[in-house]
């Protein structure tokens, strides 16, 4: 057994005293090891985290009920066995192994020397556990960020479904209420919902301490909320086009018909990606839910209300971006005013993806993140 080591006595004493330093140290020191011991138990990746944050929060609560009789390194892994013996049985699902009982002797240390030479990138865990690691990184991350991420594109779609078919019970033409809905609510409703999740993470010290570095795990939720909401517009996009609904502009001359339906997307492809790409930006300058929501909406209100000095004028059509809706530019147009259409859609998905790249370039920045969280 390993002897009592008294930095890493002084520092629980220290966490327990609520010292927030000390415990940054620790779990600084001990995170691969007890990662990799989470990995014997479930080969998991995104459960094995999950249970590495509960661990750490066990931790933080209970250091003051640390003994002398084993060492820190010892009680940690205590702690990670029960947080996962509680988890996994709670959601029935069995232990891979039970890796320090399998150590002869009782030499833990050894065992513990092994945990911290193991692999804990994710390129290297894929390799070790095959292809299902990355389902089960993305079914994590789904779980972690709530329902809203899946229920919200959803909701917004159903609701202009249903207000469709009321248009058209009334003898109404629903084309352009189904577009507004593409174009208008579900971008600024993904934007809103990037903008949530960025901006609050409760375990975002955790998260910062995690094998996968936190860059990564952001721009992986803003890809999956964007993903899915691409995947809801794709349909409804479908079964408009199937319908003979269609809201699109179109050039003078006739285009396949594969070849106009992708170019149809664009009407809310790059809104899409602008606001979530704004949104994202803004969660991490601001790190307030409301805040973002707020300065989302109000531009939002700002492209309806001043959509024609935004076409108006060349240089600021690249923050034009409901123009099909709006203006509406749809059927079939002169070349000019279609070019105009087309380049604009393009400046605004251009513009979304350096969005996109600079909140990348500021969830590198750990300190800010975590002043944040503490001012949130």
């Amino acid at each position: 057994m390993d002897k009592p080591t008294g930095d890493d006595r002084q520092l629980l004493r220290r966490i327990a005293g609520g010292d927030r330093q000390a415990f940054t140290q620790l779990y600084v020191r001990y995170q691969r090891l007890l990662f990799n011991y989470l990995l014997q138990l479930t080969p998991d990746y995104g459960l094995a985290e999950e249970l590495l944050q509960d661990t750490l929060v066990a931790v933080w609560k209970n250091a003051g009920s640390f003994g002398d009789r084993s060492s820190v390194q010892t009680w940690l892994i205590g702690v990670a066995r029960r947080q996962a013996h509680n988890t996994l049985r709670q959601r029935k699902i069995p232990l891979a192994n039970e890796p320090d009982r399998a150590v002869p002797g009782g030499a833990v240390h050894r065992f513990c020397r092994v945990l911290r030479a193991a692999p804990t990138s994710p390129i290297e865990l894929t390799i070790k556990y095959g292809g299902k690691m990355s389902l089960d990184r993305l079914r994590y991350e789904v779980q972690l960020m709530g329902r809203r991420v899946i229920l919200t594109p959803v909701l917004v779609m159903a609701s202009f479904a249903l207000l469709a078919e009321l248009l058209n019970y009334l003898h109404t033409n629903p084309a352009r209420t189904l577009s507004a809905g593409l174009e208008l609510i579900l971008p600024i409703a993904a934007g809103v919902v990037v903008a949530t999740v960025i901006s609050h993470d409760p375990a975002i010290e955790l998260q910062l301490t995690l094998p996968r570095q936190y860059h990564q795990t952001g721009l992986l939720r803003v890809f999956l909320i964007a993903a899915w909401t691409t995947c809801i517009a794709l349909l409804t996009s479908g079964i408009i086009v199937a319908l003979n609904l269609g809201f699109m502009p179109q050039p003078p001359q006739t285009l396949p018909a594969s070849l106009q339906f992708l170019m149809g997307q664009l009407v809310w492809l790059a809104p899409l990606l602008w606001l979530s790409g704004f949104g994202f930006c803004l969660a991490l300058l601001l790190r307030s839910r409301s805040a973002s929501a707020a300065l989302l909406g109000g531009i939002w209100v700002v492209e309806i209300i001043f959509k024609d000095v935004l076409a108006y004028y060349a240089w600021l059509r690249p923050a034009l971006l409901f123009p099909t809706t709006l203006l509406p530019l749809v059927g079939r147009l002169p070349q000019v005013y279609f070019d105009i259409w087309l380049d604009t859609r393009l400046e605004v998905l251009a513009t979304g993806l350096v969005l996109c790249l600079i909140g990348w370039l500021l969830l590198r920045n750990p300190e800010g993140l975590l002043k944040g969280a503490s001012e949130e």
